[in-house]
């Protein structure tokens, strides 16, 4: 029996391709798989129940009172250690393949080699970013002033690049951590990537030759649902904040049901319930936008509020014909209090801003109910791809998506969504998008129809993955066949 472990150096449950890759190598090529990371969130119950996954926990770094370098020093020595002991000693010894999420690049990559070269079993990487332009990014340090050598450079161009190059601890481990990545790709029997432009990069970079596997929506997970499911989440979501005395939450989730309508309590802020029980929308319903944000400095945030702000302002001028819009932001991260305190500081009577604490199995319910998306991802490499657009396109929403090199893979402009820079672009867009809504916006109503149309729609997972990677994980038979004929 073929056996794999899949690693990321983060939370399983917030990595939603690395869960994917261990659920369809499990179902689709027969492996046992051993699933390891920090147990922090729930995974989903397919992946979490599943007879041939097992989740191996391995515990994170303590964080200590250290400087920024020596606490990089000190998590590369607690992840070495706590993943080498797991991949040696709690996971068996019939792994013949190791497939490492990247980034984080290190220590994982180098682990991970070692081990394969001790068990001679596969070393497989799927790039979702690079480690060394997030620590770039988080530094303020641009590739043009790390002077980083690429594998198709000349004589000329390193001597010029390590002439212009600027010194400082934070810089030579950028520069060394850009080398390390390198080396463990090209060390690797196999690896994936999230985009065609970053297939490009690797090969252009470091020499790697990667297969594209582009992010896709499970289809037992992100897709359309129905409108009395819509309704149930947001009527608990209300009945949750009154039991919690949240009072500005209960008026955004009512939408001012509560203007006489016999039973409105039943109702939300774009549904309504009668008393046979049937759902409908109501007319009165704002625009819906929905936003999934790692509150990170790669999502610049305040790009989406100053947008909120133009819009209302536009209402306050006289413009009638605007909704009101509701946004309902999900996701944490680092910078979540920073901007949730500018959203209270805000004085806005056309937008709610709403940001609730999400159980992950109703997170595809939420973005679903959504009219609109919105991504503020840039990239820090400028090859990724944002998966929180997969998930809105696999819902059937069409989405609004910051400009940064690779987003034309999947954001095709005027046809599954469009593409801005500024605040002032994203204002014009909702505008756009929103005028004369809740009667369907034709030009909101040609997005959604391309993204749910055979032609925009697009291909699941499962419809996907098998192709990516039939030369990169061998299924059971296929194993037990080479095993014979060897």
């Amino acid at each position: 029996m073929p056996t794999a472990a899949v690693v990321v150096i983060g939370d399983v449950g917030r990595s939603p391709r690395t869960a994917n890759h261990a659920f369809s190598l499990a179902e689709e090529k027969g492996y046992d798989v051993c699933l390891i990371g920090y147990a922090e969130s729930a995974l989903n119950e397919r992946i979490a129940n599943h007879p041939r996954i097992s989740v191996v926990s391995i515990p994170p770094p303590y964080s200590l009172p250290l400087p920024e370098l020596v606490s990089l020093v000190y998590r590369f020595l607690w992840t070495s250690i706590t993943l080498l002991y797991t991949l040696l000693f709690r996971v068996g010894w019939s792994v013949n393949t190791v497939l490492v999420q990247n980034p984080p690049a290190l220590p994982a990559l180098i682990v991970a080699w070692l081990v394969c070269l001790i068990r001679d079993a596969r070393f497989v990487i799927d790039w979702h970013n690079y480690t060394w332009s997030m620590l770039g990014e988080r530094w303020k340090m641009r590739e043009e002033e790390l002077g980083l050598r690429m594998e198709e450079d000349s004589v000329e161009v390193i001597v010029e690049k390590d002439r212009r190059r600027i010194g400082g601890g934070k810089a030579r481990y950028i520069r060394l951590t850009h080398y390390l990545e390198g080396w463990m790709g090209r060390a690797a029997d196999s690896s994936l990537c999230v985009s065609a432009a970053m297939a490009a990069d690797l090969k252009k970079r470091w020499g790697v030759e990667a297969r594209v596997f582009y992010d896709r929506p499970p289809r037992w997970k992100f897709t359309d649902v129905s409108l009395s499911m819509k309704h149930s989440l947001f009527h608990s979501l209300r009945m949750k904040a009154e039991k919690e005395g949240d009072r500005e939450t209960v008026e955004s989730l009512e939408g001012g049901t509560r203007q006489g309508r016999q039973g409105a309590e039943q109702d939300t802020f774009f549904t309504e319930k009668s008393r046979s029980g049937e759902v409908s929308l109501r007319e009165d319903r704002p625009l819906i936008v929905t936003s999934s944000t790692s509150w990170t400095p790669d999502e610049d945030f305040s790009i989406l509020l100053e947008a909120v702000v133009k819009y209302e302002e536009r209402i306050e001028r006289g413009d009638l014909d605007l909704p009101r819009l509701l946004l309902i932001i999900t996701g944490k991260g680092p910078e979540k209090a920073y901007y949730m305190g500018k959203i209270d500081e805000l004085s806005l009577s056309h937008i709610s801003i709403f940001s609730p604490w999400l159980e992950a199995s109703d997170y595809p319910t939420a973005v679903a109910a959504a009219d609109l998306g919105v991504c503020l991802h840039t990239s820090t490499s400028g090859v990724d791809l944002p998966m929180k657009v997969v998930d809105m396109f696999g819902c059937g929403v069409p989405v609004l998506a910051k400009k940064f090199p690779a987003i034309g893979e999947l954001v095709r402009e005027n046809l599954n969504g469009h593409l801005f820079d500024t605040s002032d672009d994203l204002t014009e867009l909702l505008v756009k998008m929103a005028r004369g809504h809740p009667k369907m916006n034709k030009e909101l109503l040609k997005l959604r129809e391309y993204v749910t149309s055979p032609e925009g729609r697009l291909r699941s997972w499962e419809e996907t993955w098998g192709d990516a990677t039939r030369e990169t994980f061998r299924d059971e038979k296929e194993e037990i066949f080479r095993r014979v004929v060897h």
